[in-house]
């Protein structure tokens, strides 16, 4: 066979309806196999040089100009809850809550995306805000407790997520 050189393919498959087309395409490899592919000519939509801007910057723009309102109107809605999954008093040992969302960010967007298939270009501006939020409202994490903060954080954003799947907003304001 053409995959796996030195098979008996023909006694493997027979009696097999399969056979019929595996002689088939075993006639077609041997006349169009040794020829060299044809290649149309290539059209670039736009030289290299003329691009203004990084792919980054393209789904930035992107992002920002399809998703800014979702996140906007949050406002101060979600402090209670940051509130109740984090500290409110700050201990010798505790670090500030928005550097725990900024370093977790991506475990917890990608977990999110995963069961939920929001966009990510909306997770990345949830958990933007949500950082932002949570340094404005000066909240704490116990380095000690991180797990539990993680899973606190995943229940949050995939309730939220949920509530935007099915109602194209995070919660009713």
């Amino acid at each position: 066979m053409w995959i796996t050189p030195g098979l008996d393919w023909r006694k493997q498959y027979e009696g097999w309806e399969a056979l019929k087309k595996l002689e088939y395409v075993d006639r077609v490899c041997k006349e169009v196999g040794k020829q060299q592919p044809s290649i149309g000519e290539i059209e670039l939509d736009q030289p290299l040089s003329a691009l203004t801007v990084t792919i980054r910057e393209f789904y930035e723009r992107r992002a920002s100009r399809e998703y800014p309102k979702i996140i906007s109107q949050l406002g101060r809605y979600l402090d209670g809850d940051l509130r109740e999954i984090f500290e409110t008093k700050h201990e010798p040992n505790y670090r500030a809550a928005h550097e725990f969302i900024h370093n977790h960010r991506h475990t917890l967007r990608n977990l999110v995306y995963y069961w939920t298939g929001i966009s990510i270009h909306i997770l990345r501006g949830l958990l933007r805000y949500l950082t932002e939020r949570a340094q404005t409202v000066e909240i704490y994490y116990d380095p000690s407790k991180e797990q539990h903060y993680l899973l606190q954080m995943e229940a949050f954003l995939l309730t939220l997520a949920m509530n935007y799947r099915y109602t194209d907003k995070f919660l009713e304001i």
